[in-house]
């Protein structure tokens, strides 16, 4: 399965922070749980391509609730 990068922003990201590659490993996650192995492709300069390896399901949430509290003095 492949897909082409959702914004202009986020293939910028990609392309010129990151400065990834054709063949660059990149992990997916879409926010409904579990990670996705995938392969960076650039069909043409400006869109960046992910070809999705593998769906890995994994929870990454903490088992136990964080409270985190600030004082100001």
């Amino acid at each position: 399965m492949s897909f082409a990068i959702g914004s202009d922003e986020q293939d910028h990201y990609l392309n010129h922070v990151m400065r990834l590659q054709n063949g660059d490993p990149v992990i997916l996650f879409n926010g409904e749980g579990g990670e996705y192995n995938a392969v960076i492709h650039r069909p043409v300069k400006s869109e960046a391509v992910c070809h999705i390896e593998k769906h890995i399901p994994i929870d990454r949430e903490m088992a136990c609730k964080t409270h985190i509290i600030q004082a100001a003095f």
